[in-house]
């Protein structure tokens, strides 16, 4: 409410005229919750943001599998994805709302890299895209662990289609050496 955008400021660091600290913690779930708090008192507000982003993960995760299994299958597997006893974990009892706000994201880049592996796309760019600023925004250690678990679902999806051929790249290795 202050429009403050930094995440930490000291006030008493610099002979008290403050000084920003540098450490980075994912402001995407306050920023939501912020937003919320404009409408409603604050545990509400925080409340809201909480359910917000286990919906909007169920959602994202029903629109990727979606693409894979069809609609029973994306039911089934968003439904499972909201009960998944890590997901429990960290808003029941962890209370990392910003792990779990990054939940959102991962079915949304798994989708983008479908849909991407397909046909190049500037719609399925653009949600890439803008999922990985969310996931980045949601949970920066999250997407240190996902990126790469990221590009082994891209080049297995190449694999699979035959764009990719392991033993010319492996001979052009073999040459290169």
């Amino acid at each position: 409410r202050e429009w403050d955008l930094l995440a930490r400021w000291s006030p008493h660091i610099n002979n008290g005229y403050g000084y920003p600290s540098l450490n980075f913690y994912s402001p995407l779930f306050s920023y939501i919750a912020a937003f919320f708090m404009f409408f409603f008192p604050l545990a509400l507000g925080f409340h809201v943001a909480i359910f917000l982003s286990l919906f909007l993960s169920g959602v994202t995760m029903y629109f990727f599998v979606r693409e894979i299994w069809g609609k029973q299958g994306a039911l089934l597997s968003s439904v499972a994805y909201l009960f998944a006893p890590y997901h429990i974990l960290d808003i029941y009892v962890r209370g990392a709302v910003g792990e779990a706000t990054a939940f959102i994201f991962f079915p949304l880049i798994f989708l983008a890299l479908y849909r991407l592996a397909a046909g190049i796309s500037v719609q399925y760019v653009l949600i890439g895209v803008a999922a990985v600023a969310g996931l980045i925004l949601a949970h920066p250690l999250a997407t240190l662990i996902f990126l790469p678990v990221a590009l082994v679902y891209a080049v297995s999806l190449l694999f699979v289609q035959g764009r990719l051929d392991l033993r010319g790249l492996m001979a052009g290795y073999r040459d290169w050496e």
